[in-house]
């Protein structure tokens, strides 16, 4: 089943959860959600691994390229569900060995409390950014082309998914923790 990975204590294994999502005409951000044993009697069946990203980075592709940090290795993956008002795409492909996971937190933060967002901003590298979170699906984390479904995290727990594709004034939109849960049950 799926380990929750906190931020302090295991910042590598965080990273290790934080993926490109190649589309093939651009790449999004995503994160690692679960990862589930196929068959819990035989591990050696491989594991069954969740990916969440933004909707619009998803839509009008059918099977992505999934390339994690700290390996060279490519998986591809299929969407298994689109919701375009909640801007939340999930990504499924199989793995042989377990992937670290982030996890949901209970809540949302409170409004000017510190956030970091982690994604690909206009390239493949890696970016972690901080802000503050506004509420109501707002941040002051940047977020520009390629960021689109990077985890924004509170204390090590994910809160929400930045998504250039949402535009408040003066604060860059995120995709809500309810849709995220929401997409995931």
């Amino acid at each position: 089943a799926c380990r929750s990975i906190e931020l302090a204590p295991h910042p590598i294994e965080l990273l290790r959860s934080i993926v490109v999502v190649d589309t093939g005409s651009g790449h999004g951000t995503g994160f690692v959600a679960r990862c589930e044993l196929i068959f819990p009697d035989a591990p050696e069946a491989g594991y069954a691994v969740t990916v969440v990203t933004c909707a619009h980075v998803a839509k009008n592709t059918i099977v992505f390229r999934i390339d994690r940090l700290g390996t060279t290795e490519s998986d591809t993956a299929i969407c298994t569900r689109l919701d375009t008002v909640g801007d939340v795409a999930l990504l499924t492909y199989a793995s042989d060995k377990p992937i670290p996971c982030l996890r949901l937190a209970d809540v949302e933060p409170d409004f000017g409390d510190e956030v970091m967002g982690i994604n690909f901003m206009l390239t493949k590298t890696p970016w972690a950014v901080s802000g503050l979170w506004c509420g109501l699906g707002r941040t002051t984390v940047p977020c520009s082309p390629g960021s689109s479904g990077g985890p924004l995290l509170h204390r090590g727990k994910v809160i929400g998914m930045t998504s250039h594709y949402i535009h408040h004034p003066h604060a860059q939109g995120a995709v809500r923790l309810e849709a995220l849960r929401a997409a995931l049950n």
